[in-house]
């Protein structure tokens, strides 16, 4: 229960670190294995949310350093069966846009999917692999 809260408390707050609603952002050095684990998980997302064969997706690009996981993500979504867009937003398309950032000694991912944003928890387990520690919360935008 603490966990939740927690997670509720980091999204509600989150929006104010935020460097813009149009990009994505990735803070701080990620490993590739742990950009991988986290990329499955923005796809795992993206699945549940809409229908891989018939949706299209711009992925938000990152306002931040090089990092692989933006293409980590988008080579994902096309193995899942998702088109993607160009950058410049359509109409048609869906908006992706992912921020990890460091959270009291762990990692927290953040997805939003058009109007819903999902969130959760990772650390690193015993043989250093990154894992989720948290359930996912997802919390749907309010107003324009």
């Amino acid at each position: 229960m603490r966990m939740v809260l927690l997670i509720a408390a980091t999204m509600a707050l989150a929006g104010c670190a935020s460097p813009s609603k149009t990009e994505s952002w990735v803070e701080g050095n990620i490993s590739v294995a742990d950009a991988q684990s986290l990329a499955d998980t923005v796809v795992r997302i993206a699945k549940q949310r809409l229908p891989p064969a018939s949706s299209t997706i711009t992925l938000a690009p990152t306002g931040t350093a090089a990092s692989p996981l933006p293409e980590m993500i988008a080579d994902g979504l096309r193995t899942s069966g998702f088109a993607l867009a160009p950058l410049e937003p359509t109409d048609k398309a869906h908006q992706l846009r992912f921020m990890v950032s460091p959270f009291e000694g762990q990692m927290l991912l953040r997805v939003t999917v058009d109007s819903m944003t999902t969130a959760q928890i990772f650390a690193a387990n015993a043989n250093g692999q990154l894992v989720p520690v948290s359930p996912q919360s997802a919390q749907k935008a309010v107003g324009p």
